[in-house]
């Protein structure tokens, strides 16, 4: 294969991985499931609405205290991660339809390095969306 030919080939393939976004679906389905605790984890994160709702739509997720803190708060309330900083699977799994057994293991387990549950909340968020891409 000639250089440009490859070139061409990796191009495309870094387009197509980098403008993969999730399913509209499923960001409605993680709003709704948020949505009695959004307010509340917000204030106790001092995390903006703009920079909750960035989270949404970049679907990166920045390393900083307020995004850990504000991703810790809405995990403790839905069950997904326990105050000793498991990440409940089961829940995940209940709450996520369409995330397969394996991805919520292997986020799981991406979770679990460390003891402070802010960052634990950043790695599994960010497998998540990855795995999801």
């Amino acid at each position: 294969m000639s250089l440009p030919k490859f070139l061409a080939i990796v191009c495309v393939l870094v387009h197509v991985t980098l403008s993969s976004k999730l399913p509209e679906s499923e960001i409605e389905v993680w709003k709704n499931l948020i949505a009695p605790y959004n307010d509340g984890c917000l204030i106790e994160s001092i995390l903006s609405s703009q920079n909750a709702e960035a989270l949404l739509v970049d679907q990166q997720v920045r390393e900083s205290k307020e995004a850990g803190d504000y991703l810790k708060c809405l995990y403790l309330k839905l069950g997904i991660m326990k105050p000793n900083g498991d990440v409940a699977v089961e829940v995940l799994l209940a709450l996520a339809p369409n995330m397969t057994s394996e991805t919520a293991e292997k986020c799981g387990k991406a979770a679990s390095p460390g003891a402070d549950l802010s960052k634990k909340s950043i790695l599994l968020a960010d497998c998540i969306i990855k795995s999801s891409l």
